[in-house]
């Protein structure tokens, strides 16, 4: 199945503490990688403030900086959105997900960024957080 164009996918619309929130994700294969190029792309906005989003990239290659010894974060698969912790030392392999599609996950990204420096509606620069495969465990968001 081809990869849908990022800037083509809608956006989806979230009320969060009385605001209103437009977010979007992609599964993409990055260009620079070391071992794999699956990554999950997430825009977040604040509506009316288009010129100051944040861009959340989670990449599998990230798995080489967090010394999980047998355990590995997979990267999703092109339409699901999921990340899954794998634990090659169990029986069940599958140890938790995390859903990128799920309003659950999208309102705990937005409190930690929102209290981590993004501020949305005072800032006109867009924001990037290339690692946050790094930060899954701060998130505190599983299935």
């Amino acid at each position: 199945m081809p990869y849908k164009n990022f800037n083509k996918i809608p956006l989806r619309k979230l009320k969060h503490k009385g605001q209103t929130f437009l977010w979007k994700r992609a599964h993409e294969h990055l260009k620079d990688f070391e071992i794999s190029a699956c990554s999950e792309k997430l825009v977040l906005f604040l509506e009316g403030f288009k010129n100051s989003p944040i861009y959340i990239i989670f990449k599998e290659d990230d798995n080489q900086k967090l010394n999980l010894d047998k355990k590995k974060w997979v990267v999703g698969h092109t339409e699901s959105g999921v990340i899954w912790l794998f634990d090659e030392t169990k029986t069940e392999k599958l140890v938790k997900t995390f859903d990128l599609n799920s309003p659950k996950t999208i309102v705990k990204l937005i409190d930690y960024y929102l209290e981590n420096g993004w501020n949305p509606s005072s800032t006109k620069t867009k924001m990037f957080d290339k690692e946050a495969l790094l930060k899954l465990e701060q998130f505190k968001i599983f299935r």
